[in-house]
């Protein structure tokens, strides 16, 4: 057990982690934007604070959007594969709207020594067969998923498969307060997150330290607003 983050600064004992980006619609350099580029050494946990996955959690979020009410399953499986001769944990997003399953993709990542969390590649299954992609082909690299010690101002490439997900991020804030179904927190990481194939779309994203995604909102270009609402610790 470790301790986490809990609603308004609080403590406790808890093995609470964290959720990747393979929810979201689309999981470097400090104070410019990085392309990112594959970590020179990676370890087996992945326990950045912000982003820990920790194989045997399942995270439950719900949300709406502007087709109506939605669900969504996270789960660190204790699945492994190589990818660029590193091995990575496989971690399977499902989304489901009003009752039916309208995505299901897994994502890959591993964590360098440094602690910077890194996304080698996506199956966007057969709801989202074009998002697929995987570090090391076709001129697709490892993205960062999440920097080991995050400060505003912060840029960097979450996605990085030229053509398939090129998503980018900005630290806002490390000194948020949210409240989600789950509870109210503080000091929470703020990130904004753009795509340069959707110039009119913005999403911002909350992190708690020790538990990881809180929430996921479109704050330009459109509805959609994800909350983390259970979680299942192993």
């Amino acid at each position: 057990m470790s301790a986490v983050t809990t609603p308004r600064g609080t403590r406790r004992r808890s093995c609470l982690l964290a959720v990747p980006v393979v929810l979201a619609p689309a999981l470097p350099a400090c104070g410019g934007e990085s392309a990112g580029s594959a970590p020179r050494a990676v370890t087996g946990a992945i326990d950045n604070p912000w982003l820990p996955l920790r194989p045997g959690t399942r995270l439950h979020y719900e949300g709406t959007t502007a087709r109506g009410t939605t669900t969504g399953l996270v789960e660190v499986t204790g699945e492994r594969r190589g990818v660029l001769g590193v091995t990575v944990t496989v971690v399977r997003g499902t989304v489901l709207l009003g009752g039916e399953v309208i995505e299901e993709t897994s994502g890959w990542y591993a964590q360098d020594r440094e602690g910077n969390v890194w996304c080698f590649g996506e199956d966007g299954g057969r709801s989202r067969p074009g998002r697929s992609w995987r570090a090391g082909r076709d001129g697709a690299e490892p993205g960062l998923a999440m920097r080991a010690d995050p400060r505003p101002g912060d840029a960097y490439a979450q996605r990085n498969a030229p053509g398939v997900a090129e998503d980018r991020a900005v630290v806002l804030s490390v000194a948020e307060s949210v409240q989600v179904p789950f509870g109210a927190f503080d000091h929470v990481l703020r990130i904004r997150e753009t795509t340069p194939g959707a110039p009119g779309t913005e999403h911002h994203a909350c992190y708690a330290r020790g538990i990881g995604l809180l929430r996921r909102h479109r704050t330009r270009g459109g509805h959609d607003d994800l909350a983390l609402s259970r979680v299942e610790a192993p």
